[in-house]
């Protein structure tokens, strides 16, 4: 096979750690001219590496690393398969990254902690939920993690584009609550789509301790970073003391 090129090898490990992107992240995340955001995924189908999942966007075509393309990006991640129910918030989950990252934020995609679980054993990035309706505990994960330089600390990031269950929301709100200063987490960003109902999501997060630790945005305006920033400075801020 033809040796890759540095930046192909970027899209492809990339595009390995997503569950799908499509040419205008790559545009995004590596400031490429669209010519070439276009023209190496087309490349990278052709000797294998990615996969082209055609008709499940009305937005052209999508592409997902390939068995072959991970071993050669050495990521040890399955396969994903995009389909068309979780294309929305797939593509969501991608830009998130590519904001981020452009930035020079380091993340760990929701593939890359279930890998890192599975192989592991790791739950640090992974949160306990109390359903107690189902008489039952269970797992939730961030759809991103941020991991913050030069310290051992985290911050979770949600994708929501459409309404929850408000029961489930207040669950994995507690959840995050439960753990701040645990394992190095020190805040939630959530980024809701325009049909999320985002003013609920904060409704229901003033109800726990969180404060500043929880920062909600819109997908239309990816203030992320700054969103970044004020969990930073909210946990950095010094504990008000009580007098007797």
């Amino acid at each position: 096979m033809e040796r890759l090129t540095q930046l192909e090898l970027d899209i492809l490990k990339f595009a390995g750690r997503q569950r799908c992107v499509r040419p205008e992240h790559i545009e995004h995340r590596f400031e490429v001219s669209r010519a070439t955001a276009y023209r190496r995924p087309g490349s990278l189908t052709e000797r294998g590496l990615l996969a082209s999942f055609e008709g499940i966007s009305t937005g052209g075509r999508v592409f997902a690393a390939t068995r072959e393309g991970l071993a050669t990006a050495s990521l040890p991640l399955r396969p994903a398969e995009p389909t068309t129910w979780f294309l929305p918030h797939d593509e969501a989950m991608t830009s998130v990254v590519c904001e981020l990252e452009r930035q020079h934020v380091d993340c760990l995609t929701e593939r890359e902690i279930v890998a890192r679980g599975r192989m592991m054993r790791d739950g640090r990035h992974e949160f306990e939920l109390e359903e107690v309706r189902n008489g039952r505990r269970v797992q939730h994960r961030p759809d991103v993690v941020c991991e913050l330089p030069d310290t051992d600390s985290f911050i979770a990031i949600e994708v929501e584009l459409s309404p929850k269950n408000v029961d489930r929301w207040r669950d994995i709100l507690r959840a995050f609550d439960r753990r701040i200063h645990v394992d190095g987490f020190i805040g939630v960003l959530y980024v809701a789509g325009p049909d999320a109902r985002g003013s609920r999501i904060a409704a229901l997060a003033n109800e726990t301790g969180l404060g500043a630790r929880f920062q909600l945005r819109q997908t239309s305006d990816l203030d992320l970073l700054g969103g970044l920033v004020a969990i930073v400075n909210a946990d950095a801020a010094p504990t008000e003391s009580v007098e007797a």
